[in-house]
């Protein structure tokens, strides 16, 4: 069927973004693990100042920034693991459904086969003996026209 070269070029190209995306998924997840073991210790703020300790102020700030950061780069992580099932499932519905398609297809345009005249079989092919022409191969007609004459050959 010329529908299956379509959908096999397609269905590998979701299939390979997919595993971009997943590959992405899961360097963010590194570097997310990475963000946050960098914390720091109050003391990492210790600044003297005349007037006083002003450690957490700078330590807050630090653990907010810090915070914000590993929860966008774990929602990167979990968008690019999305990503990557949503193509992936994007590919398995194409593939079912072509094949459903092509199932029902079948079905439905499938001849019964035509019992040889006098064979004293069924005639299976309804409608007054015509037989559907599905190959374009020129159109059918019933054996004898319905007023029982027979058919006048034209060459036109």
């Amino acid at each position: 069927m010329a529908d299956d070269d379509h959908v096999s070029v397609v269905t590998p190209a979701l299939r390979k973004e997919a595993g971009k995306w997943g590959g992405m998924g899961n360097d963010m997840g590194t570097v997310k693990r990475s963000a946050a073991a960098l914390t720091l210790w109050q003391s990492a703020f210790y600044v003297a100042e005349p007037t006083g300790f002003t450690v957490a102020p700078h330590s807050n700030a630090y653990n907010d920034i810090q915070g914000f950061m590993v929860s966008v780069l774990g929602g990167g992580e979990t968008e690019f693991h999305q990503l990557d099932g949503a193509l992936i499932r994007a590919a398995d519905s194409y593939e079912s459904a072509d094949h459903g398609a092509s199932a029902d297809l079948n079905k439905i345009y499938s001849v019964p086969p035509i019992p040889a005249a006098g064979s004293g079989g069924a005639d299976l092919r309804g409608g007054g003996g015509h037989a559907p022409d599905l190959k374009g191969e020129g159109a059918s007609r019933p054996a004898r026209p319905p007023d029982g004459s027979e058919y006048e050959e034209s060459l036109s």
